[in-house]
């Protein structure tokens, strides 16, 4: 508890996950902490932080899920020997180290959204389908998935 507001509200300190929910809260929603009793209620304590080049690592466990950000891609990531109300979203520059995890994720959800790379020039013929002289055109890989691309080199697209 940080705070108390008013006669009957408090704000309380939520983990940095849940910053979609509004910190205070009213006493009648409330009670108070009880210690654990037994060993096996209470929270581990994480791991010691890995430095490297100066910044602190964590290892990947585990990926969860995947979602699209942007132009790109987040994935949920759950930290080894965390619990999994430390699981973050992270984009995949942020878990530069994780291929492994990445791709046991994608081998158990083969249908997950993930980032293909489509070459224009090995996937394309010179009579490529245009719109009407806009910058993109319509590509196929080898399943006949359709993206766009909008560049004559090449393009990250999200399926």
């Amino acid at each position: 508890m940080l705070e108390k507001i008013g006669r009957s509200a408090y704000k309380l300190e939520l983990p940095a996950t849940w910053r979609q929910i509004h910190p205070v809260f009213n006493e009648v929603l409330l009670s108070p902490y009880i210690e654990p009793i037994f060993k096996g209620q209470k929270k581990p304590p994480p791991p010691p932080e890995i430095e490297v080049e100066g910044h602190p690592e964590y290892e990947v466990e585990e990926i969860l899920n995947v979602q699209k950000r942007g132009r790109g891609l987040r994935y949920l990531v759950h930290w080894k020997g965390y619990t999994h109300e430390e699981d973050t979203w992270e984009s995949r520059s942020n878990i530069t180290h994780a291929n492994e995890a990445i791709e046991d994720f994608y081998r158990k959800n083969p249908k997950a959204l993930r980032l293909r790379f489509f070459n224009v020039e090995s996937s394309m013929s010179s009579d490529r389908e245009t719109d009407n002289g806009c910058p993109f055109y319509k590509c196929y890989d080898n399943t006949s998935e359709m993206t766009i691309n909008y560049s004559d080199v090449g393009q990250w697209v999200a399926l």
